[in-house]
C-alpha cells in the first residue's frame, strides 16, 4: 500500500469509526495490517479515536494506589483496561480482539456491573501478573496477555499487545483526569452539540406574561451539569429544572417562554427596574404615613 493510498484508507475508516467506534478499528487491524509498500515496514496498532488519552479519575485513584502498592506503573494497567474495555463500569467488551481476560476477569463477568472491591482486586491480580513480566520498568504486554488469556492464537495477541503498549505510551506521555470519558466519536458530537446548545440558551433572557427567565447552570459531582431556569432578578425563584441542555430547551418552549432580543431585553429590563422602584417608594410612604 502507497503512503497515498494508506492516507486515503484512514480517512475512510476515521468516517466509518464516527458510526462504529473501537471494535470495528479493532477488527480492522486484527484481519488487515497497515505495510509501507516502498520498506516493507508494518505499521504497529494506531488509533483515530478523540479524547483517548482521558482516564476517569475514580479509576485513576484506584490504580495508582494499586500500582504503588505492588510496585508498576498504574498508567501501564490503565493502558490495559482501555484497550480492553475503554473504561466501562459495567465490564463491557469493548475491543475487537476477544480479549476478556484482563479487568473483565473472564468471559462469564462480560456486561456485569463491578460491586463492593471487585475492581481493586482485579486491578491488583493483573498488576502481580504485570510486574513478573517487567523489566527495566518496561512490561512485556505480550507475555502478559498470553498470562491473562492464553487462548488467543499468536496473531491476535501480538496486535491486541501493541495496542495496550500504544496506550500504555500515550499516558506516560500525558493524560487527561475527568468524570466522565469521551469514549467515541459519536460521544464527543453528543458533547459538542450539548455543549453548544447549552451556550445558547445560557446568552439568551426569556419572557413569558411579564416574567423573565435565565438559565442557571450548576456542575454535579459525577461530571454531569444541572440545569434550572431561575428569575432573571431573583435567582433564588426557580421556575423549572433538567439534566440536559435538550431538556431545558423542550421545556422553555413546552411552558411559552420565548427568546427576547437586544432591544426587547433593554426597554424590558428598564422596566423591571422602574417597576421595582415605583414599588420600593410606594413602601416607603406607606412606611412613613404610619
Amino acid at each position: 500500500m502507497s503512503l497515498l493510498a494508506m492516507f486515503q484508507t484512514v480517512l475512510v475508516l476515521a468516517l466509518i469509526m464516527m458510526r462504529l467506534g473501537i471494535p470495528f478499528f479493532d477488527r480492522m487491524m486484527k484481519e488487515r495490517q497497515f505495510v509501507i509498500q516502498e520498506t516493507g515496514e508494518v505499521l504497529p496498532y494506531f488509533n483515530l479515536m478523540t479524547h483517548d488519552r482521558q482516564i476517569p479519575q475514580d479509576r485513576a485513584a484506584v490504580l495508582r494506589g494499586v500500582g504503588k502498592a505492588v510496585g508498576v506503573d498504574w498508567r501501564d494497567l490503565a493502558a490495559i483496561e482501555k484497550a480492553e474495555t475503554n473504561f466501562s463500569s459495567k465490564r463491557e467488551l469493548a475491543n475487537g480482539f476477544d480479549f476478556h481476560g484482563g479487568f473483565i476477569g473472564g468471559s462469564d463477568n462480560v456486561s456485569k456491573p463491578y460491586t463492593g472491591t471487585q475492581y481493586a482486586d482485579r486491578a491488583t491480580e493483573i498488576a502481580t501478573q504485570m510486574k513478573l513480566v517487567t523489566k527495566e520498568e518496561t512490561p512485556d504486554f505480550e507475555l502478559l496477555v498470553r498470562r491473562l488469556q492464553p487462548g488467543l492464537s499468536d496473531e491476535v495477541r501480538t496486535k491486541f499487545a501493541g495496542k495496550i503498549g500504544s496506550y500504555a505510551q500515550q499516558f506516560r506521555k500525558g493524560y487527561e483526569p475527568v468524570a466522565r470519558p469521551i469514549k467515541d466519536w459519536n460521544d464527543d458530537l453528543k458533547a459538542m452539540r450539548s455543549e453548544s446548545l447549552s451556550a445558547a440558551l445560557g446568552r439568551h433572557v426569556y419572557a413569558k406574561d411579564g416574567q423573565q427567565i435565565v438559565l442557571d447552570r450548576t456542575p454535579n459531582s459525577d461530571g454531569t451539569t444541572h440545569y434550572q431556569a431561575v428569575n432573571r432578578f431573583d435567582k433564588t425563584i426557580g421556575f423549572f429544572e433538567a439534566d440536559s441542555p435538550q431538556e431545558m430547551a423542550y421545556l422553555i418552549k413546552t411552558y411559552g417562554y420565548n427568546a427576547v432580543d437586544k432591544q426587547d431585553e433593554r426597554v424590558m429590563g428598564l422596566r423591571q427596574s422602574s417597576l421595582g422602584a415605583r414599588r420600593s417608594r410606594a413602601s416607603s410612604g406607606a412606611t412613613g404615613t404610619c
